[in-house]
């Protein structure tokens, strides 16, 4: 897994403004590009590991497919840790649909502590429905950003997916996906 590097600077690290908060993005915002379009105060803390979870798309998001959840259960859900100001974090729980499906909880992440999560609500749970292609995309584009295990990226892959039948809202991700790919051609490690 990829480590956030430290460039010396303490006060780089840190967003400001307001007070803080980690969020530990497990799908769709696990790519820090994604997650910057939304709440511009977000810093990449690292990556961790969450014994005793797993990783499930059987969320029914506002478009009908299936979107990332995490649940107790055998296994493990790896996850990037992010420095947040609090007011984006609350913007982020406007984005992620709290009390529309999802509700903010709290879980330990070895190494930074604790870190606010997004939960389905379980009205909103269907094992039936699978996601989006593009949205299975953003998820593995953040696993090979932060060089998740080969195994751990290959058990998403293997998900069956459905194309958007939005021809807009497909057509828009695909071109965020283009960015990010080529946002990868720029990053030095």
């Amino acid at each position: 897994m990829k480590e956030q590097q430290d460039n010396g600077s303490e006060s780089a690290k840190r967003p400001t403004g307001n007070p803080v908060a980690r969020y530990a993005a497990y799908g769709s915002n696990l790519h820090p590009m994604r997650l910057l379009a939304r709440t511009p105060s977000a810093q990449l803390l690292g990556t961790g590991l969450l014994q005793g979870w797993q990783l499930v798309f059987h969320k029914r998001g506002q478009d009908g497919s299936g979107k990332c959840n995490i649940r107790p259960g055998q296994g493990h859900v790896f996850a990037a840790v992010y420095q947040l100001n609090r007011s984006d974090m609350e913007v982020l729980d406007a984005v992620e649909g709290v009390n529309l499906g999802y509700q903010r909880s709290t879980v330990s992440v070895p190494g930074h502590g604790d870190a606010h999560v997004y939960l389905a609500e379980q009205s909103h749970l269907d094992a039936a429905i699978r996601p989006f292609c593009w949205y299975r995309e953003l998820v593995l584009e953040g696993c090979r950003y932060h060089e998740f295990p080969d195994y751990y990226v290959a058990q998403i892959q293997a998900l069956q997916h459905d194309p958007d039948p939005d021809e807009k809202r497909r057509a828009l991700h695909a071109r965020l996906l283009r960015e990010i790919a080529n946002c990868k051609s720029l990053v030095v490690d």
